[in-house]
């Protein structure tokens, strides 16, 4: 019963922000995709800040407390927000009657597919060695300790909690009020379906054509740097995802007006608070999107010039917003080690580089040769369809010369070269380290995509040679994916056969429609009912299979996983759990009763055996070096280890 409660707040609390986030979005656009997403960048911008705001008393992680917090935001925005019409339901109905019969199918079967993925995804949690260890591990910290944002640890002498942790604060707020690992699993493919949204609606506002729009759309989502994100909490694919958004949106409040075909007509200037807010989430994910999303922001402020002294007002609230959301982390370095970007990087009079970093550092241009010898196949698997789309959009303004193509031609030059000369980019010693540094060249592939669409504006003769490209990316992509294989994909066929009951779907609703109720708009509280249901199965089903699901994807932690979720006493108790030297998320157990603290290699043994009374505490053999482990066994030589699980050594709590 307590897990329906957990998870019936959940429900609740993102019902109330998204409340909250639509009355805001309708001050800024009155109708279409734009006010869906401000919608889900105010609502997402509420869920950090009322987690920001509890945790400085400590309550950041109570799940009473985010709910309460969630209703305030949306009764404040209720009152200081009037309501422009439409309604949801009233918009939903008008865009569903607006479709073509093609159309809606297309798209029930695009939901047909994301519930498939989503269901597979459930059923093989593949959690990857970053969302374990890092992305999950941070809100499993802070659930416990009440304070989302701290600096815990979460590597021992790796300080990574210094990174920019929006994202991972978006996590706690999730996982706080349900109380399991089935939000943190589905949120990542939530944001695909934000990315594909955005880069839709940003590239209509710019005039491109709808056929060509939902080619460079398909192509941005099929990127393999872009699929292998979503099995698990991964910040990339997020990063990209607002800065898709609050390109969108910037767009959108000065959108083209050539009158080229399909170039919108009206503007929404207020869409620039929106868009802010958008970049607050985006730079406080992580840094590679930043860049992009000031460029996008400041061109959207440049085209409404004559319209931002009207608009100051909400301009400094969502600056205000922005900078709590996505700022408070680059002061927090700044004034505690000298560098807003500390540990990657420093200042003369900076605290220096922690040497874990240093020996990692280098660029991919200091290094090019050294970096790329050998690895070329590894960076065309990792790359795939996006070679070809940054390739296009290089040699674009040579067929499509017009003064926008050329510019974002040239965004995505520098930002190809900005990537190249930036740190960790390049590597000599490891394949899997270098190939790796690819996905923070995702918003460079982002800009490519909307630059080989922008080329093909017009029509006509002039879609030929971009829509080639695009087809020709989207082959490529489509290729990869599939080579990708469990956990990090699933089978074509399970896709194929969703998408196609989803299109299944769509002809039964417009049979009802038709026959049972006249044609008539009925479905939207039926829609809010069903898509309520479905959201609370998926969260309720999954959650004590889920350790036992995750073990069997076969990652890292998988022999540890299933031999504690095999023993009684760790599966139905709440003992602590010591792990080093780097945390596993999941070891917290599937309701998150476990807490669990990295122990450093400098603890002295007297606390190290204090604290190892009652509880589980687990060490990764050899993970850094053999005297992190000589140290714990030598702490613990009263102790008797009771197993040795795929590489982990395991004391168990002396009643288990």
């Amino acid at each position: 019963m307590g897990l329906l409660i957990h998870q019936l707040l959940l429900l609740a609390s993102i019902a109330a922000l998204s409340a909250a986030g639509w009355r805001l979005a309708s001050a800024a656009v009155p109708t279409g995709l734009m006010r869906v997403l401000a919608t889900v960048a105010f609502a997402a911008a509420g869920a950090v800040l009322s987690a920001l705001a509890l945790a400085l008393v400590g309550l950041g992680a109570s799940p009473v407390a985010l709910a309460l917090a969630a209703l305030v935001l949306w009764a404040v925005t209720w009152r200081a927000a009037p309501l422009r019409p439409p309604s949801a339901a009233e918009q939903l109905g008008g865009w569903w009657s607006g479709l073509t019969r093609p159309g809606r199918v297309a798209r029930l079967a695009v939901v047909g597919a994301a519930l498939g993925y989503g269901t597979w995804v459930l059923r093989y949690p593949g959690l990857g060695y970053d969302a374990l260890t890092y992305h999950l591990a941070l809100p499993v910290a802070w659930i416990h300790n009440g304070r989302p944002g701290s600096l815990a640890t979460v590597w021992d002498n790796l300080p990574i909690q210094n990174y920019p942790v929006t994202w991972e604060v978006l996590i706690t707020w999730a996982t706080a009020i349900s109380r399991t690992f089935v939000p943190p699993t589905l949120l990542t493919p939530a944001m695909l379906l934000l990315l594909g949204a955005s880069v839709r609606a940003g590239l209509a506002e710019l005039g491109v054509s709808p056929r060509m729009a939902w080619l460079a759309t398909a192509t941005a989502c099929t990127l393999p740097l872009v699929v292998v994100q979503l099995p698990g909490p991964n910040n990339d694919l997020p990063d990209s995802a607002w800065l898709a958004c609050a390109a969108a949106l910037a767009a959108g409040a000065a959108p083209w007006r050539a009158g080229e075909k399909g170039a919108s007509r009206e503007r929404h200037p207020a869409l620039l608070a929106a868009a802010l807010v958008a970049v607050g989430l985006c730079v406080g994910t992580k840094t590679t999107g930043a860049p992009l999303a000031v460029v996008a922001l400041a061109a959207g402020a440049w085209r409404c010039r004559d319209q931002l002294r009207r608009l100051l007002i909400p301009l400094l609230l969502a600056a205000a917003a922005a900078a709590v959301v996505g700022g408070v982390w680059y002061v927090r370095n700044l004034v505690q080690h000298g560098s807003p970007f500390w540990p990657l990087s420093t200042t003369p009079w900076g605290d220096p580089i922690p040497a874990a970093f240093r020996s990692l550092d280098a660029s991919l241009l200091s290094k090019l040769h050294a970096t790329l010898h050998g690895r070329l196949d590894d960076y065309w698997r990792a790359l795939a369809g996006g070679v070809v789309v940054v390739a296009a959009a290089l040699v674009a303004p040579l067929w499509a010369r017009r003064r926008v193509v050329v510019g974002f031609a040239v965004v995505v030059l520098g930002s190809l070269a900005l990537w190249a000369a930036s740190p960790y980019t390049g590597d000599a010693s490891s394949t899997t380290l270098a190939v790796g540094a690819t996905r923070y060249l995702l918003p460079c592939l982002l800009a490519a995509v909307a630059t080989v669409a922008l080329a093909g504006r017009g029509g006509g003769r002039h879609e030929l040679l971009p829509a080639a490209a695009l087809v020709a990316a989207l082959v490529i992509n489509l290729d990869h994916d599939v080579s990708l294989g469990f956990p990090y994909a699933p089978s074509a066929r399970l896709l194929l056969v969703s998408a196609g009951l989803g299109a299944l779907m769509a002809v039964v609703l417009e049979l009802v429609a038709r026959w049972v109720v006249g044609g008539a708009w009925w479905g939207a509280p039926a829609l809010a009912a069903v898509v309520a249901a479905v959201l609370l199965v998926a969260l309720l089903v999954p959650v004590d299979g889920y350790l036992a699901a995750h073990a069997r994807t076969g990652q890292f932690d998988a022999g540890l996983v299933r031999w504690l979720d095999s023993r009684p006493a760790y599966r139905n108790g709440s003992a602590p759990v010591l792990v080093g030297p780097v945390s596993v998320a999941v070891l917290a157990g599937a309701r998150l009763s476990h807490p669990v603290t990295v122990l450093g290699a400098d603890d002295p043994c007297p606390a190290l055996a204090r604290e190892a009374r009652g509880a589980w505490v687990v060490m990764e053999l050899g993970a850094v070096d053999y005297r992190y482990d000589r140290h714990w066994i030598a702490c613990l030589a009263g102790q008797r280890p009771t197993a040795i699980a795929a590489g982990f050594l395991i004391y168990a709590p002396p009643r288990a």
